[in-house]
């Protein structure tokens, strides 16, 4: 063992003279545990060393020459706050030597990992280059114009101050784009690059539809009111609306049946009056989704039923005297129009449920979603949660996110979706009235402002409304739900708090799907009270979703014809077309009607 000990200290010492001899301001001739004299001292605490006094010197890799203010170590070891006799013993020199000959390394990097931001970093600089003017040695081989369409706005006001809505044309094709005032033209210009001229063509399309993307998505909703003829045996002179209860008015017949002539003229014009009602909705449609299919964001068709509430009408309506054709002419009226609103939520709730109870019974006319071979009896409720505030600049917020269970059977936070505005962006509207079912829908085109990042606190409200030890409570429908209660995010003012459960049945024929929701409703972040219970009932074609998905950042278009086909030619020949997808939207309106029959006969007119 000691001989052991004696070959330590003597490396030790070896490396400490090696250490020194390198060192450009050690003292070897001083003995670092020695303390120096107070002239020493002074003399070394003001010595600068610089590169210039070692010019055949190589500085190790990590090693940098003191600077005044800032010496080595070595000279400022009895200036240490633990000086000689401390209880602590300075830091060993050789450490604090080791430290600077050898800096720390980087966090090793697989080749893969290092190529790829390789490759991303020239990339980025690569597209960078094309979202600024181009240089003026800039070798141009191609060039393009688009004359500017629109005489009253410039594309920077439509595109933004420097058109950064058409980036994804200049990063795709790698391509300039400016703006020429004089010429009223987008000027498209292309360095030497494989296809430059076909390039520059598709980037021409690119901007159009960038263009035909902003008209589209200026276009206001023009409500279209459709009534449908009663049948003969209930047909009445008069048609009134009839108030049952607060926001709940209902259109209704009254007075005395037709007869005699007044009957036989209506036999043998009801069914010319449906055809035209056809007519009405293909023309409508066709016309408003051709001109919204330039629209590159996000869109939505649905079926909703419910009931529509007239607020303004003409005081001869009001007062039993009007007839049918009289309705239809206040319908025209742009004021009863503007003030006309359709209600989504069923006035009873119930009818839902007995909704779904009537299709669960009818296998013959309805599957799961997922298809045939599944049993109706396994399909279930789908749980959203849903979150309305404010920011703190004013934005209302719309934050949505699914609730699944894990594989304990435990509740979990799923996707999540942010959208901006609570208010949705409606492009179309077409409304049905069924005077005799008491059950009115509508057909609705809308658009979403999403949002694409959720900031953090929203994340964090939104993660604290569920937690594997939620409880699962039941509403006043005797239905189960996931308990929600919001724990965290409490900078954040709630204003509702809702929790959506929706069941969804396909109609074996057509392949339309029929959507029951169930919605609760809180006011505020409290949800330990009872909730507010509503149902609703809609309609839609998962064709639809797919061919009004978004087609942001991209070339593609939506290449719908004037028949529609690409919408509502699905499902057995029965089905196809316009007029088949309202034979099925009358069925679904049929059933409903019979849900609701004992809620309405339990109303009585005031």
């Amino acid at each position: 063992m000691a001989s052991l000990r004696n070959f330590e200290r003597a490396n030790a010492r070896r490396w400490d003279e090696e250490s020194n001899a390198d060192d450009p301001v050690a003292d070897p001739a001083v003995d670092p545990t020695t303390d120096r004299s107070e002239s020493q001292q002074t003399a070394v605490q003001h010595t600068v060393v610089t590169p210039s006094s070692f010019p055949n010197k190589q500085v190790p890799l990590g090693q940098q020459f003191p600077r005044p203010g800032n010496q080595h170590p070595s000279f400022q070891r009895n200036q240490h706050p633990f000086g000689p006799g401390s209880r602590s013993a300075p830091p060993a020199r050789h450490n604090v030597e080791k430290q600077q000959r050898f800096p720390k390394s980087s966090a090793l990097e697989t080749t893969r990992k290092t190529l790829t931001k390789q490759i991303n970093a020239e990339q980025k600089a690569t597209e960078g280059r094309y979202l600024v003017d181009p240089a003026e040695d800039a070798y141009i081989v191609a060039t393009g114009c688009y004359l500017w369409p629109d005489k009253s706005q410039t594309p920077m006001q439509l595109l933004g101050l420097r058109m950064e809505d058409l980036d994804h044309i200049r990063k795709e094709f790698n391509l300039y784009i400016q703006w020429d005032a004089d010429s009223r033209s987008v000027i498209i210009s292309s360095e030497r690059q494989p296809n430059a001229k076909y390039n520059v063509s598709e980037a021409i399309k690119g901007i159009r539809q960038a263009y035909q993307n902003v008209k589209a998505r200026s276009l206001s909703v023009t409500p279209l009111f459709i009534v449908v003829s009663p049948a003969r045996e209930t047909m009445r002179q008069i048609v009134r609306p009839t108030r049952y209860r607060e926001g709940l008015t209902i259109i209704e017949l009254a007075g005395d049946k037709l007869s005699g002539w007044d009957l036989l003229n209506w036999e043998s014009t009801r069914e010319a009056r449906e055809e035209e009602n056809y007519t009405k909705v293909h023309n409508h449609l066709a016309k408003h989704l051709l001109a919204l299919a330039p629209l590159k964001g996000w869109m939505r068709m649905r079926v909703h039923f419910g009931h529509l509430n007239l607020t303004q009408y003409p005081k001869a309506f009001g007062q039993s005297q009007c007839s049918f054709e009289k309705f239809l002419e206040i319908l025209e009226n742009p004021r009863v129009q503007a003030a006309a609103k359709f209600d989504k939520k069923l006035p009873d709730p119930i009818a839902a449920l007995t909704l779904k109870a009537q299709i669960l019974s009818m296998p013959s006319q309805f599957c799961p979603t997922e298809g045939p071979t599944f049993l109706l009896e396994g399909v279930g409720f789908q749980d959203i949660v849903c979150l309305f505030f404010n920011t703190s600049q004013g934005i209302p917020i719309r934050v949505e996110a699914d609730i699944d269970r894990n594989m304990d059977g435990d509740y979990q936070i799923g996707a999540t979706k942010a959208f901006r505005n609570n208010r949705r962006n409606k492009h179309i509207e077409i409304i049905t009235i069924d005077i005799e079912r008491k059950v009115d829908s509508a057909l609705e085109v809308i658009t979403d402002n999403s949002i694409q990042d959720l900031d953090a606190p929203w994340q964090t409200l939104v993660g604290s409304a569920i937690s594997p030890d939620s409880p699962e409570r039941t509403d006043s429908l005797g239905l189960p739900y996931p308990g929600v209660s919001l724990q965290g995010g409490w900078d954040i003012a709630v204003d509702t708090v809702v929790v959506r459960s929706t069941i969804r049945f396909r109609m074996r024929d057509s392949g339309y799907i029929v959507e029951i929701a169930i919605y609760r409703e809180w006011c505020g972040r409290d949800t330990a009270t009872e909730p507010d219970v509503q149902a609703s009932v809609s309609m839609f074609h998962p064709d639809w979703d797919v061919e009004m998905e978004s087609l942001e950042n991209t070339t593609r278009m939506r290449n719908w014809d004037a028949q529609l086909r690409q919408l509502f030619n699905n499902g057995t020949e029965s089905t196809h077309g316009v007029q088949g997808f309202v034979g099925q939207v009358e069925t679904i309106r049929g059933y409903l009607s019979d849900a609701s029959r004992e809620f309405f006969e339990s109303l009585v007119s005031p």
